[in-house]
């Protein structure tokens, strides 16, 4: 019998983490655990925190593997910069979003409804709060200015068996991307 792997995964799976801050001039701090070596995870990470935002691309500045600021990842080999820290950076600009929009409401007395994110405002009730005037405003009520998302995604598990079978363990096994096994010809078969 042969057998051969190839290590697309960690033993524990991949994992991500991603912080989103909003900027005093209204701008936007993207801090991931990826490292962007040539393959376009810096772009989609724009690209994902921008729309969950509502702004452009153009507003986010993009920090990497500065695990003073994010934990380190996983690593962005076999598309995880993309597709696992992608999934924490869209949670981040999901929890900053909602972060926004409800002090924009509460701030200018408008039904949380009616507030809409634009690229460098909050749009409450016809009323156009710029983003650098919120950003103050939040720090001086004592509200967070960022969010944080996480991403665990890909762990790999043996099944579970009925206790006392015996036959499989329930701990993580380890994850690979491509496994392969497979028993030489029997003679005469």
């Amino acid at each position: 019998m042969a057998l051969s792997m190839i290590a697309t995964s960690p033993p524990g799976g991949h994992f991500a983490d991603a912080v989103l801050s909003l900027l005093p001039d209204g701008g936007y701090d993207l801090a991931v655990g990826t490292a962007e070596f040539g393959n376009g995870t810096t772009t989609v990470h724009r690209q994902i925190a921008s729309g969950a935002l509502g702004t452009t691309a153009e507003r986010i500045t993009v920090r990497q593997s500065d695990t003073d600021v994010v934990r380190h990842d996983t690593g962005a080999f076999g598309s995880t910069g993309t597709v696992v820290a992608g999934k924490a950076v869209l949670r981040a600009g999901t929890a900053l979003a909602a972060l926004l929009l409800d002090f924009a409401a509460e701030y200018s007395g408008a039904d949380r409804r009616e507030c809409r994110l634009e690229a460098d405002a909050v749009r409450c009730a016809g009323r156009r709060l710029a983003l650098r005037d919120l950003h103050p405003a939040m720090l001086a009520a004592g509200r967070e200015v960022s969010a944080a998302g996480h991403w665990g995604g890909t762990r790999a598990r043996w099944p579970s068996t009925p206790s006392g079978s015996g036959s499989r363990s329930t701990r993580p096994a380890a994850s690979c991307g491509s496994c392969a096994a497979s028993t030489p010809p029997t003679p005469g078969r």
